[in-house]
């Protein structure tokens, strides 16, 4: 079974999700920006290291310590560029209307 695995790193803490192929989140968690942390957050993963890919996006200098970490320990971790998250997030959200007009908007079907 193949999962993935996304960091988002801050200063002090890092938030972590894991779902499986079929999108069914696995486990979610908050951890300190700390070995203590970063050990806390090891244990959560699946023993087969090449059965999932961690990504993190690159925030300033925060996330260097958990990917130096992360990779001394063989993980496979990706850094990606936070212009490609807000880039993506642009493209492939549906906005939703919520003008009044739409608000009260019932089709009318002819038989």
């Amino acid at each position: 079974m193949n999962f993935f695995i996304g960091v988002d790193v801050s200063k002090e803490k890092f938030d972590a999700c894991c779902i499986e192929e079929q999108g069914e989140k696995v486990f979610s968690l908050t951890c300190s920006m700390d070995r203590g942390g970063f050990e806390k957050f090891i244990v959560q993963l699946p023993t087969d290291k090449a059965s999932f890919l961690l990504g993190m996006e690159s925030t300033a200098s925060y996330h260097i310590a958990l990917f130096s970490y992360l990779t001394a320990q063989d993980y496979r971790v990706v850094i990606i560029n936070p212009l490609l998250i807000a880039n993506f997030a642009k493209r492939s959200l549906r906005k939703t209307k919520t003008d009044r007009k739409s608000l009260y908007y019932r089709p009318v079907f002819n038989a």
